[in-house]
């Protein structure tokens, strides 16, 4: 897992050949102005805009991805996000192609509250656990293609 100001994302643009469009895409200016959805951006990048109440520690489950990393961008609120080794996590729901994700019935080891202008990147190794707070929020997920 990587945390960071989005203002500081340069030096993790050479970790994957989207990323460099991945964090163009972040620092427009009308995100707020985006209407909920799936959005391509380019072969390989997929944006998903997410607005609606956190769940909670509780309900919030941990999941991975074997095939994409995910860049998780708050735009408003606060998005608590749970974090555990894949390594140390025990599987639920086994890993499913058609969505790129496997599930655990664990908690977090411990997390990070992603505010606006930060970003938490999600590598196939990390089971996260997004949206974990309390309160409303407005976030862009990017899908990132390995």
């Amino acid at each position: 897992m990587i945390y960071d100001r989005l203002d500081s994302s340069l030096p993790y643009h050479g970790l994957n050949p989207h990323f460099p469009a991945a964090f163009s895409f972040l620092q427009r200016s009308d995100l707020d102005m985006l209407t909920p959805g799936k959005y391509d951006v380019e072969n390989g990048l997929v944006t998903i805009v997410v607005d609606g109440d956190n769940l909670g520690e509780e309900k919030a489950e941990l999941e991975s991805h074997q095939e994409h990393i995910d860049i998780h961008y708050t735009i408003t609120g606060v998005d608590r996000i749970g974090w555990k080794p894949v390594s140390r996590s025990t599987v639920s729901k086994h890993y499913n192609p058609a969505n790129d994700t496997t599930f655990y019935n664990d908690h977090p080891q411990t997390g990070v509250d992603v505010a606006p202008g930060y970003f938490a990147i999600f590598f196939p190794h990390d089971a996260h656990a997004t949206m974990a707070g309390t309160g409303r929020v407005r976030k862009i997920v990017m899908k990132v293609l390995l």
